[in-house]
């Protein structure tokens, strides 16, 4: 009689199993963008002292002291947005739920 043929190969027995990583969707990904530049809208409308609660690095305290002094100047727009894009990306490397958390609630008008 012949020979049995062959019904899985060696490479198939020996691969490690894939596991799929779920990813979040890019719609998510800019919602969450979005959480953050408002954010930092909220941080840039706080004062020095309430700046200084709350547990922010310093290249974010920096970012945002940058991007008040570029949103007093009239020709800087561009500039001011790109800092506003900064600070966005450095709130991506901090703790977001602390600072949040940590914000003064202000009373509504």
């Amino acid at each position: 009689m012949g020979k049995k043929k062959k019904t899985s190969f060696q490479w198939e027995r020996d691969a490690p199993e894939v596991v799929e990583v779920e990813r979040p969707s890019r719609s998510q990904l800019k919602r969450e963008e979005e959480s953050r530049k408002e954010l930092v809208m909220q941080l840039l409308a706080l004062s020095e002292s309430e700046l200084a609660r709350l547990p922010i690095s310093d290249a974010l305290r920096g970012s945002l002291a940058t991007a008040v002094r570029l949103q007093d100047s009239r020709t800087a727009r561009a500039g001011y947005r790109r800092q506003l894009r900064h600070a966005a990306g450095l709130l991506r490397l901090s703790d977001v739920e602390a600072i949040a958390a940590a914000m003064p609630k202000t009373q509504p008008g």
